[in-house]
């Protein structure tokens, strides 16, 4: 019987669900015995057990030899043995529901039904690969295989929900086969995969029915979560998910059934002696595992087995996908639905993991509460996306058995949006979290693909769209406006009225650790350097090579031109360090009258760690206060001030902590103004901070400011000074933020060394003809 508390719509979802498919293997039953059984489950009352008795048409005349009361039956056939309308003469007790056939390999549904009789079976199934799409002639249905006994048998979680979408779009009748004996997805160390859940599914094409994205469903291993959205389900929703998902088809009648009772939607069976009836109406322990039939050697699994321990019989692994499709409350949406349940939220339910199994994560910075995202590969292998944990990277693809992760950049992932984001961080989260309850299986799953850092290469994280650079600090622009215009007021009348940008280039844009070569071309002339009347510019190598220490900010999800951007966190997937390399010199000379072009499109270095935004929820501040307030386009609606402290090292000292969160201008603000005009994002587009600079000469975020231009060089402890780079100089920026609990949450680093360059052209005519 259905729990106490659960609605009518509950019911309808899990009434005769399972098809037995007792008699499959691993049991091979003889047919006495499977009819035994089956009769004993139908006896018990659950709501699940059971709709049709599963029979190959090669099994009937066995079938009719040994039925001894009323029987519905799902014929499993060859396309050369469907029985013709004779095959039940004088059996009354047998009525055939259905049949099901496999498609042949290369043929189409309408190929096959030529070659059927159809009238031994009023509705016939035809099990089609998940991924294509089939026409369907009215009154055919379709039947989808969910395991395997491995996992590229197994549909992954993306394929299995268009196989739902398509067949609730189209009306279309399907039922289920293989690997959904349990209730819940879950992780199989035997088979070092993931078996996918009969509620899952079920939920699945309930929130296709009601227009949602049916992969969050698929793969939602929270089960507390699976058991509220089942009680929230509508009526009519379970009605028409009813209609759609015929039945699934189970070699383990009972453990659907032991699911449901651990999740509180099925009643404990009645104590011995009960009557039956109301709670009886179940039936008890005895009566249900008295009746597995020991006959044959049937093996019906265990109460209270673990997933691990149940049986294989074409079970199969449910593949992971990062992509999921309702929105986590911290993004802003509950999940809402109404009914006997209630509203929830993701935040209500259960507090984020803090401890990870991985060795050394907890103190690195690198865990649970980080998880960034890189790309890497291994010697002689291609590119592919990671996530970062400790000192370790988890290589996503085959742990969450999705080729988007098997990409060479994060761009394809990003553009999935907001939802697929936190879901896939929460599920990264659970995978390697020490206090999950499938912490072990977890483990056995997924420590063969968490690879030491040290073995493998980083590449860049993103295919680079569009790359934008600001000038956002307060005191960095006017530090520059002090020394470049003296007898002037050191910030221009936009600036406190607009974040000053400009478009960079995104060719250019490099990995941390790529060396830098010392850029050349014109620069302004030095005292001394020219005699003539008009100055005529120097030509070679800079000599004001320079850093700027920023934040970047990664674009996910694109917008078309003339659309306004939507909310920050909409469109922006994360933060990454970058270093935009600057020729002062160079820069100097050509920034006037439209800003900078070569003194800065050589090179700019970013992090191979893009860290999520949701990794620096601790981290967010109002915003430093602004004076005049902006216009209301530029009004900030939430808090996207952060509170990172960089650190800037030369040559592996440290000289400088420049501190975000005393930016004038946030990202927020950044991307409203972007965009205003009109102008579209793009997955993949990269906008920065400009340099990072505070109040003190300590926390300056530029060598130009360090040193005052030149006049008051940096001393380094071994006696060396700077006022710019040198060519051997190596740069190294890295960055921390709050995390929870007082913990500090580590930003990918982001290095780069200058190296001479190529061709000395020191000649104020060099390079002419």
């Amino acid at each position: 019987m259905i729990a106490p508390g659960a609605t009518t719509a509950l019911g309808t979802l899990l009434a005769a669900l399972v098809d037995d498919a007792g008699m499959f293997p691993p049991t091979r039953l003889p047919m006495s015995a499977a009819l035994s059984r089956h009769y004993a489950d139908e006896d018990t009352g659950d709501p699940v057990l059971s709709h049709r008795f599963l029979c190959q048409a090669s099994r009937l005349e066995e079938l009719r030899a040994s039925v001894t009361r009323p029987i519905r039956v799902g014929l499993i056939v060859d396309t050369a043995d469907l029985p013709g309308p004779s095959a039940l003469e004088g059996t009354p007790e047998i009525t055939i529901d259905l049949a099901e056939v496999r498609l042949p390999p290369g043929s189409t549904i309408g190929e096959l039904l030529a070659r059927l009789d159809r009238s031994a079976a009023p509705r016939l199934f035809v099990e089609v690969p998940p991924t294509g799409l089939h026409q369907v002639p009215e009154g055919v249905g379709l039947k989808v295989r969910c395991g395997g006994e491995t996992p590229e048998l197994t549909p992954s979680t993306h394929e299995l929900a268009a196989f739902v979408a398509t067949c609730v779009e189209r009306g279309i009748p399907f039922k289920a086969t293989a690997g959904l004996h349990h209730a819940v997805r879950h992780p199989d160390p035997c088979l070092g995969a993931y078996r996918h859940g009969f509620l899952n599914l079920l939920l699945a094409v309930c929130a296709a029915v009601e227009g949602r994205d049916p992969l969050r469903m698929l793969e939602l291993m929270d089960r507390h979560e699976l058991v509220e959205r089942a009680r929230a389900v509508p009526h009519d929703v379970a009605r028409r998910a009813r209609e759609l998902l015929v039945s699934y088809g189970s070699c383990n009648t009972h453990t659907p059934v032991d699911d449901l009772r651990s999740l509180g939607l099925v009643e404990p069976p009645a104590q011995p002696g009960a009557p039956r009836g109301e709670r009886g109406a179940t039936g008890t322990t005895e009566d249900r595992h008295g009746a597995t039939g020991v006959q044959g050697g049937a093996a019906r699994g265990r109460p209270g087995a673990t997933a691990a321990q149940g049986e294989r019989g074409g079970d199969g692994a449910a593949r992971g996908d990062g992509r999921q499709g309702v929105r986590s409350a911290s993004n802003g949406a509950a999940g809402g639905e109404q009914g006997s349940g209630g509203g929830f939220t993701v935040r209500d339910r259960e507090e984020p993991a803090t401890s990870s199994w991985v060795p050394g994560a907890d103190a690195s910075g690198f865990g649970l509460a980080n998880l960034p995202y890189g790309v890497f590969s291994r010697e002689g292998e291609p590119a592919r996306v990671g996530v970062r944990i400790g000192d370790h990277v988890l290589d996503l693809a085959p742990v969450l058995h999705d080729e988007v992760f098997a990409a060479a950049s994060l761009n394809a992932f990003m553009a999935r949006g907001r939802r697929a984001w936190a879901d896939t961080r929460r599920l990264i989260q659970r995978l390697l979290s020490a206090s999950a309850s499938e912490a072990p299986a977890n483990r056995s799953v997924t420590e063969p693909h968490l690879l030491p850092l040290n073995r493998v290469a980083l590449h860049r994280p993103i295919e680079v769209a569009d790359y934008v650079d600001f000038y956002c600090s307060l005191e960095h622009a006017t530090n520059l406006g002090r020394m470049f215009r003296p007898d002037e007021p050191p910030l221009k009348p936009n600036w406190r009225h607009l974040p000053v940008g400009y478009h960079g280039r995104s060719g250019t844009i490099v990995v941390s650790g790529t060396p830098i070569t010392r850029p050349r071309g014109q620069r302004p002339p030095a005292p001394g350097e020219t005699s003539t009347a008009v100055p005529v510019p120097a030509f070679g190598a800079s000599r004001k090579l320079d850093i700027e220490a920023e934040l970047g900010f990664v674009v996910g999800v694109p917008t078309g031109m003339g659309d306004r951007a939507g909310d920050f966190a909409d469109h922006v997937f994360g933060v990454a360090l970058v270093n935009d390399w600057s020729a002062r010199d160079i820069q100097a000379w050509e920034y006037v009258p439209l800003g900078p072009f070569l003194g800065k499109s050589f090179a700019t270095s970013m992090s191979a760690w893009v860290t999520p935004l949701e990794a620096l929820e601790h981290a967010r501040l109002p915003g430093r206060a602004q004076d005049p307030e902006p216009l209301p386009y530029l009004r900030r609606r939430e808090p996207w001030g952060l509170d990172i402290t960089m650190e800037v090292e030369l040559d592996g000292e440290r000289v400088s902590s420049p501190p975000y969160r005393e930016m004038y201008w946030t990202p927020d603000q950044m991307l409203a103004h972007m965009t205003v005009n009109g102008a579209s994002l793009r997955t993949g587009d990269l906008f920065a901070s400009g340099t990072v600079s505070g109040a003190e000469p300590a926390q300056r975020g530029s060598l130009i400011e360090m040193s005052w231009n030149g006049t008051d060089p940096l001393k380094l402890s071994d006696g060396r000074t700077r006022a710019f780079l040198e060519d051997g100089d190596t740069v190294r920026i890295t960055a921390t933020a709050p995390g929870p609990g007082g913990t500090r949450v580590t930003l990918g680093e982001v290095a780069g060394t200058v190296l001479p360059t190529r061709e000395t052209l020191d000649s104020p005519n060099a390079g002419a003809p």
